[in-house]
């Protein structure tokens, strides 16, 4: 097949074929508008077992979205291949978009031609009649297909591809326009958007049009689209910078108070954008607030500004902006608006220097109260001059990010700032012998920004070995060989002990090098018991809840648990290595001790049997299984205390929980962020009449 055809075909209006009378699930679709999900998955199940598409369609979209159940890809996955098998173009374009989300790094070629064919038998589908709402379905599908033809115009490996399509007759930045366009004629606001941008950065051959790119974006910022509204306000706020530095220009027209009238303009497509979730508009809109703030006039004012600009740069940092992340620590740093929180800070700050930003690297490097060079040790952080190299190092690296940053006022050139941090490295590096400096500077190359994906618990064994669970350790059970980019404990860097990840018992070992501990956890042989009392501490959600550790307490309530086992994702599996407790525990306590009242290790909290009607029934790994994986580790447990305590029970929890943080951290498990997803778009249940 000739790509140009190909081309030719997916422009072209499509003869859908016709299903006469009114189906069964037009019921559920019903239901699933109004809300009511389990009336909608009963219709949509009972059709989809009899093979009908567009019920299979609507049961994928319900597992892939967790509406009415559990969110479950493989099983989403299942039922759009069975529907898209039927030539059902919206489930074609469904599969297509989820595979593609699926993939872990980089596309490789195999992968993004397997995407374009799929999408290409969506679009020329003749199968089961598509019934949509507002949106031509085959509008998305286009839109779709061009994002992924733009992506392969990017890289002569994947173009080169496609000689079986003749890809030298076609031009694929024409292909990439023409389905854009075609796309946007229809209305469809991210088409919309995209081809905005295409006019107004000059891309794909097309010569730049700053008017039709203006005129585009409002078109779609007007059908509520974020992404447009944030677009919109950019350029606005761009012409408004030219008009504050063109002073003839200026002059001429602030008579008439368009100045205030454009920053007016800005800040509510900017809100718009912001209040539909979008974080790059949250950040500028936290910037606005913030300079409200610095130039009000009067105390009141300027409190409800700074709180504002504190409320939406939260918003942006929870959703991992790390300009925003980057701003919040300098702000919970020096106490603006909110109450100086040194711990919070650092956080923030250090969030942002994995994602990037060069200002937080920086201050992590040694300027910001408890960094590397200072050490702040209730907070995590020790002095260590290998990391304050690194950090400074770093900084250096991603110095473009210095002109993206809102703060305090810097009266040094930029060009000064970077000076400073050299001279700061070379002062840092001087402690340092060649052969770490060389160490440090193979990460900083190597480097790629990190987002925080998973936390988790462990515990110290030994001097230098954290235990923790094996899916903590990992990405999951479902990958069992994939390892994260990085682990940290405390901020500080680790790796795993060599083949010591047991997926049979949900165990691994770190193996900490920059530091070695003076107590850790002691293990008890003897059973547990049914009724006995236990305490239970972990980091549930340790970069907002629980940065000093969260204590719980409970009792033994069974002594057989529950495995999950990936192969059979519809069962749990009984087995004798766990104990059943109801000291409750939450996502991130996996890998913490579980003690008895005596302080001693008892099991390893590992999960939770979460199921709608069934509550506080957790599980940890018995001590027996957790003694004999560290033999098999060439790790000798340290023996407990057998005798038992008297104390008033609150004490007796008191004193544990103060013991336990001694030895017991946060594991936070870091990917490499890859260049970010193509926005592919999924057609919903709600698309269909």
């Amino acid at each position: 097949m000739r790509i140009l055809a190909v081309i030719v075909i997916l422009c072209a209006p499509l003869c859908i074929g016709c299903n006469s009378g009114k189906s069964d699930y037009d019921a559920g679709i019903a239901a699933y508008k109004r809300g009511h999900y389990s009336v909608a998955l009963s219709n949509f199940e009972s059709r989809a077992m009899e093979g009908d598409p567009v019920a299979q369609f609507c049961l994928g979209f319900m597992y892939n979205n967790g509406k009415g159940v559990a969110k479950n890809v493989t099983k989403a996955e299942k039922w759009y291949t069975k529907a898209a098998e039927q030539d059902y173009a919206v489930a074609q374009n469904n599969l297509a978009v989820i595979k593609y989300q699926s993939v872990d790094k980089a596309l490789d070629s195999s992968k993004m031609e397997e995407f374009i064919h799929k999408l290409n038998d969506a679009v020329k589908s003749t199968g089961p009649e598509i019934k949509v709402g507002e949106q031509d379905s085959h509008t998305i599908m286009r839109y779709n297909l061009a994002l992924l033809f733009a992506k392969v115009a990017k890289s002569p490996e994947l173009k080169s591809l496609f000689k079986s399509l003749d890809s030298e007759d076609i031009d694929f930045n024409t292909a990439v326009v023409l389905l854009i366009k075609s796309a946007s004629e229809k209305g469809f606001p991210p088409a919309q958007d995209q081809l905005a941008t295409i006019f107004r950065d000059g891309l794909w051959g097309e010569v730049p049009d700053r008017e039709e790119a203006i005129k585009l974006y409002r078109e779609a910022a007007e059908q509520g689209y974020a992404l447009a509204q944030y677009n919109l306000a950019e350029m606005m706020d761009e012409d408004l910078t030219k008009i504050i530095t063109d002073r003839n220009l200026a002059k001429k027209i602030n008579g008439n108070g368009v100045n205030e009238k454009m920053k007016d303009n800005i800040k509510d497509w900017y809100t718009k954008a912001a209040e539909q979730g979008y974080a790059l508009a949250q950040y500028k809109l936290g910037g606005l607030y913030e300079d409200l703030a610095n130039y009000a006039t009067n105390d009141n004012e300027k409190v409800e500004n700074q709180r504002e600009s504190v409320k939406w740069y939260t918003k942006a940092a929870d959703q991992g902006d790390v300009s925003a992340q980057s701003q919040l620590s300098m702000i919970y740093g020096a106490g603006w608006g909110v109450h100086e929180n040194s711990e919070t800070a650092v956080r923030l700050a250090f969030k942002a220097a994995q994602g990037g930003d060069a200002w937080a690297a920086y201050m992590l490097g040694g300027e910001f109260s408890g960094t590397y060079k200072k050490g702040l040790g209730g907070n995590g952080i020790s002095q260590d001059d290998a990391e304050s190299y690194y950090w400074y190092s770093l900084a250096l690296k991603n110095k473009d990010t210095f002109k993206n940053t809102i703060g305090p006022a810097v009266n040094e050139p930029e060009v000064g700032w970077i000076n400073y941090i050299s001279e700061s490295r070379k002062k840092v590096g001087r402690k340092l012998s060649d052969k770490e400096k060389s160490r440090i500077q193979e990460r900083v190359d190597n480097w790629k920004p990190k987002v925080l994906k998973s936390v988790g618990t462990g515990f110290y064994i030994d001097k230098k070995h954290v235990l923790t669970n094996a899916h903590v350790a990992r990405v999951s059970r479902e990958k069992p060989n994939r390892e994260w980019d990085e682990i940290r404990i405390n901020f500080r860097l680790v790796e795993e002990k060599p083949d010591s990840v047991n997926w049979d018992v949900d165990l691994a070992l770190l193996v900490d090098q920059s530091k070695e501990v003076d107590t850790f956890a002691k293990f008890r042989n003897n059973r547990v018991e049914v009724g006995e009392m236990i305490a239970l501490f972990g980091y549930p959600q340790s970069y907002s809840l629980s940065y000093s550790g969260n204590g719980t307490s409970g009792q033994i309530s069974g002594l057989v648990g529950a495995k999950y086992d990936e192969t059979r994702p519809d069962y749990e599996l009984f087995s004798e290595n766990l104990f059943q407790h109801t000291a409750p525990q939450q996502g991130g306590n996996s890998g913490g001790p579980v003690f008895d009242l005596a302080g001693n290790v008892v099991g390893v909290a590992v999960s939770g049997w979460k199921e709608v009607g069934i509550e506080n029934i957790n599980f940890a790994i018995k001590s027996n299984v957790v003694t004999e994986f560290l033999r098999k580790n060439g790790i000798k447990p340290t023996p407990g205390d057998l005798r038992k305590r008297t104390d008033y029970l609150t004490d007796i929890y008191e004193n544990i929980y103060e013991e336990t943080r001694k030895f017991t951290v946060p594991v936070w498990c870091y990917e490499n962020k890859d260049e970010d997803p193509l926005p592919l778009v999924e057609i919903t249940i709600n698309n269909l009449k």
